[in-house]
């Protein structure tokens, strides 16, 4: 399948039909048809299923209609079931899950249906690979189908098929997505299951991919659970030829039915994520804009084996920073007011159109935050975590302030000449987490 660049939606995923044509030869006996679709989410229109029924008979093709996700979509009469399309019963084997439509993947049971003449071989062949089920399981299953399955059919928003599983799915589904995209990730939005794809093509502009065998979503992947502790699935696993891996190594997969607890604890990770991804940018613009001689020591993210990519390693080193400084205009600062002061320090190092930012400092009244783009220059080792831990280092002023989400991040606020260079006043609210900027 392709994926149009830019793409947001899982629905966005187009299959080839004239290439797939032409894959087929007198040797292709079956054609194996994912819906709702691993890894990418997608849900298969109608009229999709329709050509791939007509491909099917043209080439008197069997059917696997592996539909292990049927009930993980939002509206249950979204799903078509393959076998249900005008004259492909005959030709069609549909596979299910107990494990996926009840929540119980760890019991290995599922089930197919189809006609005889398609069911006799298959259960020759299936009791000498799988030989037996637990009887036990089975009988739950059963039960729980028995007593589900009238409610599936006639009183839907009773039935934990057809709306309890999709409607829990919604919600964490949605809470991912947002969190990919604070996080710097574009995800691409599923129509059913339980896994999401994203984009982590932003990251690639800056980090310095080790050079390995693997395709880089592996490298990736491999680095954000040993670096980072978050666990994601390189999508190019499903890929076969290397040509097919490496066009689709941009991306990662995760799954969102988890507990709320290890959804908010993988939030923690992307919002730092999304810092990390701020000061590659923030060195490209340096790099590309600055006049000033930028030293390019320890700028590289490494994500070999067991290198450790934190801020340390992607900061930029203070004297430059104070260096660029110097080019500011003092005469027309003192012209205007604070907030566009700031706003003047903002377009004057950071002016490149590929990564706007709309003011070092954003104002709420009087008040001034300091974002995140200006967090973490100079980290040194791991402060103690105590609000508002004001600590004097040679000619900055480093501050730990508590944000959204109850975690600290280490703030470096521009160094004491970028506030000198705009005539202001520090002053720290330490009852309501704020920075107070004023004319001095």
């Amino acid at each position: 399948m392709n994926l149009a660049d830019g793409a947001t939606s899982a629905s966005q995923f187009t299959i080839d039909f004239e290439d797939m044509e032409k894959k087929i030869n007198e040797k292709t006996k079956m054609l194996v048809i994912n819906n709702p679709h691993n890894p990418t989410g997608k849900l298969f229109t109608r009229q999709e299923l329709e050509k791939l029924a007509e491909i099917a008979k043209t080439h008197n093709l069997i059917v696997i209609a592996d539909e292990v996700y049927e009930f993980h979509v939002w509206d249950k009469n979204d799903m078509v079931r393959f076998a249900s399309l005008p004259g492909m019963y005959e030709h069609t084997i549909s596979i299910g899950s107990a494990g996926k439509a009840f929540s119980v993947t760890g019991w290995k049971l599922g089930w197919a249906v189809g006609p005889k003449q398609l069911l006799e071989p298959l259960k020759a062949i299936h009791q000498n690979c799988v030989f037996t089920c637990s009887s036990p399981t089975q009988m739950a299953i059963a039960e729980a189908f028995r007593l589900d399955w009238p409610k599936f059919l006639n009183d839907p928003k009773n039935s934990y098929l057809a709306t309890g599983l999709s409607g829990e799915l919604r919600g964490k589904r949605d809470k991912l997505a947002k969190m990919l995209e604070a996080g710097n990730f574009r995800p691409i939005i599923p129509d059913a299951g339980y896994f999401m794809l994203a984009d982590y093509s932003h990251f690639k502009e800056g980090l310095k991919l080790a050079s390995e065998a693997d395709p880089d979503d592996f490298v990736f992947s491999r680095w954000l659970c040993r670096e980072k502790k978050l666990a994601v699935i390189p999508p190019s696993a499903f890929y076969s030829s290397r040509a097919e891996k490496d066009k689709n190594s941009h991306m990662v997969r995760l799954c969102y039915f988890k507990k709320n607890e290890t959804l908010d604890a993988a939030e923690v990770i992307l919002n730092q994520l999304s810092h990390h991804i701020y000061m590659i940018h923030i060195r490209n613009c340096v790099q590309t804009n600055s006049n000033s001689k930028v030293t390019d020591e320890h700028n590289d993210s490494d994500m070999s084996s067991g290198a450790d990519s934190s801020y340390g390693v992607l900061s930029l080193p203070f004297d430059d920073f104070d260096i660029m400084l110097t080019d500011l205009n003092e005469a027309e600062l003192d012209k205007i007011g604070t907030a566009e002061g700031v706003k003047h320090l903002s377009d004057a190092i950071f002016s490149n159109p590929a990564y706007p930012v709309q003011g070092i400092i954003h104002g709420v009244h009087s008040r001034m935050m300091i974002p995140l783009i200006f967090q973490h220059y100079n980290n040194i080792g791991n402060p103690s975590y105590i609000p508002f831990c004001i600590q004097e280092q040679s000619t900055r002023v480093e501050v730990l302030i508590s944000r959204v989400g109850s975690h600290y991040e280490h703030v470096n606020l521009l160094g004491m000449n970028a506030l000198r260079k705009l005539k202001l006043n520090m002053d720290i609210n330490w009852d309501q987490d704020t920075f107070e900027l004023t004319k001095k």
